[in-house]
């Protein structure tokens, strides 16, 4: 389900609104960034570093998403550019 298919049942905005809700969501992103952003790989080689870059990118836009999930959509800004290294171009 997309953010606009999710504004268009009914109520769910309202929902979205109340305060008790944003509380609620903010809470739940606090959670997810214990539960997975807080964590990483074990990780030795610094070649592989970009995963844990990369649940960490996504964990903020998990946030993001919690924090308001009726905003309109906006294409995320990397935070780091791609990895390059191991990856295949065409």
């Amino acid at each position: 389900m997309t953010r606009e298919e999710a504004r268009a049942v009914p109520g769910f905005s309202d929902w979205c609104g109340r305060q008790d809700t944003k509380t609620f969501l903010t809470l739940m992103g606090e959670v997810v960034d214990e539960e997975v952003g807080a964590s990483g790989y074990p990780i030795n080689d610094p070649h592989l570093v970009h995963i844990n870059f990369g649940v960490q990118d996504a964990v903020r836009r998990v946030r993001g998403i919690l924090r308001d999930p009726t905003a309109i959509k906006i294409k995320p800004t990397p935070t780091l550019p791609p990895a390059r290294y191991g990856v295949k171009t065409p």
